[in-house]
């Protein structure tokens, strides 16, 4: 019963481990992009200025 316990506990703990992972992947990619978009803003806002003169 014991050895049953255990070979269904351990792939639910490691599923949750593999989901949490995968969380802080997406929510790091997440941050990455609003980075890469607001870098992309400023950029553009550069370039338009130096235009402009």
């Amino acid at each position: 019963m014991l050895v049953a316990v255990v070979l269904v506990v351990v792939p639910l703990l490691a599923a949750g481990a593999g989901a949490a992972a995968f969380l802080r992947v997406v929510r790091r990619g997440r941050v990455a992009q609003r980075l890469l978009e607001a870098w992309s803003k400023l950029d553009r806002l550069w370039v338009w200025s130096a235009r402009a003169r």
